[in-house]
């Protein structure tokens, strides 16, 4: 999977200088409804089954009872947790990131090794939280995976015995996947996220930083340079020029990766 992480020249050189990509609480992204909206989704559907009728009444009541509880499981368990998020997208050279996401002549594309990317156990039992990438859903596909019904109730021996074990591993599932939902219009986005959420409660202690006179909490997630495969400069009306500071400032630093210039024809003055 290729993971391309859109950011200005300030956040090039400080990811490098740290080590360290800046993962931002949840409450903080631009869409306001963020995780709600997959809250939201899980609700939506759990009533659709609930309703679905079958012949075998310990299982309809089984399925009622089962479904009418994931969604307020899910979200109470949510709240009460520190949630970080760092985006990256699949696509490396993407016009639409680059107007979003990145300034005029400042923008670049770090394209990291999605092997190393995720934490170790050790680092997560260190830093008190648990990480898992997840690739956006834009069209209730995912949700409605984890959610399908005759996975779960294929039988009446089988859902009964195991029904809270499947219910935990299931809720486990869409702690982390509603956290990766966003509307059918930010397809071409192509965004795959690192979710990361304290264990159990908000016990994880924030660092804070500021942007457009706001103070926001983030979660300083390690990177080794050695997962910098590549890094791509964005628009720029200094091509040359931008070329050649970030071929020293990586020379400085010992990373050895390929560097790209944008293909898209933008003028930025």
């Amino acid at each position: 999977m290729e993971l391309h992480h859109y950011t200005d020249v300030n956040g090039l050189t400080g990811i490098i200088q740290r080590q360290a990509l800046w993962a931002t609480d949840i409450g903080f992204l631009n869409d306001s409804r963020e995780m709600f909206a997959g809250i939201d989704l899980i609700r939506r559907r759990c009533d659709h089954i609930s309703t679905i009728e079958t012949t075998d009444k310990k299982i309809q009541n089984a399925i009622r009872e089962f479904y009418g509880q994931i969604p307020e499981f899910v979200e109470k368990n949510l709240i009460k947790r520190n949630i970080y998020i760092i985006s990256f997208s699949k696509a490396r050279d993407n016009l639409r990131q680059w107007m979003s996401y990145c300034p005029k002549n400042a923008g670049y594309s770090i394209e990291l090794d999605s092997n190393k990317v995720l934490a170790d156990g050790m680092l997560e039992y260190e830093k008190k939280v648990v990480c898992r990438l997840e690739e956006v859903d834009y069209h209730e596909e995912r949700i409605n995976e984890i959610l399908v019904l005759n996975k779960i109730f294929s039988s009446t021996e089988v859902a009964l015995a195991n029904l809270e074990q499947v219910f935990l591993s299931l809720a486990n599932e869409l702690f982390f996947h509603c956290c990766a939902v966003k509307p059918k219009e930010f397809y071409d986005e192509q965004e795959t996220r690192l979710v990361i959420h304290s264990r159990m409660e908000k016990t994880h202690e924030a660092s804070f930083r500021t942007r457009a006179g706001i103070i926001i909490p983030y979660f300083e997630y390690p990177i080794e340079h050695s997962s910098i495969k590549e890094i791509t400069i964005g628009p720029n009306i200094n091509m040359s020029l931008a070329r050649k500071g970030l071929e020293m400032f990586l020379e400085k630093h010992s990373i050895t990766c390929k560097v790209r210039e944008s293909k898209c024809s933008l003028r930025n003055f």
